[in-house]
């Protein structure tokens, strides 16, 4: 996780996220996204998960909803392999935004706080 506080938060996640280690998981971001003094944008790194099931998506899908009801921003980057398939296959990037890199995710999230926009839109989705 990114320490900086003028920069997103940057969870990266390793290994296997599926129903067995997702809802701890989900908490896990939760926590980290909510727990700031001064909400930050969470990035969610997927670069390095080697497997994720629909039970790990659904508890990553819905510790991004209840960042998003608290006013925190979280945006998914770097899917690969089949974290990627999974995501397309169950159009993610719909309702969450999805960078190829982290450092796209940043740039984004950076310019969209500078311009006092934390809506969420979709236009700055990367597929």
């Amino acid at each position: 996780m990114s320490d900086d506080p003028s920069e997103a938060l940057v969870i990266r996640l390793s290994g296997e996220i599926d129903m067995a280690t997702g809802p701890a998981l989900g908490e896990l971001i939760r926590r980290s996204g909510s727990s700031q003094a001064l909400p930050r944008p969470v990035i969610i790194d997927l670069s390095h998960v080697a497997f994720l099931d629909s039970a790990g998506l659904r508890s990553l899908c819905m510790a991004h909803d209840t960042l998003a009801r608290q006013g925190v921003e979280c945006v998914f980057a770097e899917p690969r392999g089949i974290t990627a398939t999974l995501l397309e296959l169950h159009d993610v990037a719909r309702s969450i935004d999805v960078y190829p890199i982290v450092e796209t995710a940043q740039a984004a999230l950076n310019q969209a706080d500078r311009c006092g926009d934390r809506s969420g839109t979709a236009g700055r989705k990367q597929h």
